[in-house]
């Protein structure tokens, strides 16, 4: 039962801690990360960066970064790898430019406190579950299932030293 509670525990720390949210075009800062619904016109569009061998899916829901708005084009850097140098990681994306209007909805991603909180707490309860079942383990004496030599005794050992001079 108790590894049953620790594997539900583990699970709901395993929740996103960040989450999208609704928002206007005109309201999101560019540089911010995004997910965009697009219109068939702008699934066409993204299919044609696709067949240029640019982004893996045209999927009519593009997640990645404001770029830039400009009049009635929005610029998206869509990450397409990662590419890791040493032991740190770079992401590189491809900048696509869609019109304003092929956009259906648009999120913005958030920091959602609650799940945040809720990923803490149940990861500190799981980590304190751990240790205490450690600790009661450790202090539990149970005879082992055999049984020892009664003899615990090294065999003795016979040095002999010689020293000149010595008979």
């Amino acid at each position: 039962m108790t590894r049953t509670a620790g594997i539900a525990a583990l699970l709901l720390c395993c929740g996103a801690c960040y989450t999208f949210s609704p928002a206007e075009l005109a309201s999101v800062p560019t540089g911010e990360e995004i997910r965009v619904y697009l219109s068939s016109e702008g699934a066409a569009r993204l299919a044609e960066a696709e067949q240029e061998g640019l982004i893996d899916s045209a999927s009519p829901v593009v997640t990645g970064t404001l770029a830039e708005r400009r009049g009635d084009a929005v610029s998206i850097m869509i990450p397409v790898a990662r590419r890791q140098v040493g032991f740190l990681q770079e992401r590189l994306a491809q900048q696509v430019t869609l019109p304003a209007a092929s956009i259906v909805a648009l999120e913005t991603k958030r920091l959602n406190a609650l799940r945040t909180t809720a990923a803490v707490v149940g990861a500190t309860a799981a980590v304190g579950t751990f240790v205490v079942l450690i600790i009661r383990g450790a202090r539990s004496s149970v005879e082992p299932p055999y049984e020892y030599p009664v003899d615990f005794r090294a065999p003795g050992l016979t040095f002999t030293l010689r020293t000149p001079g010595w008979r």
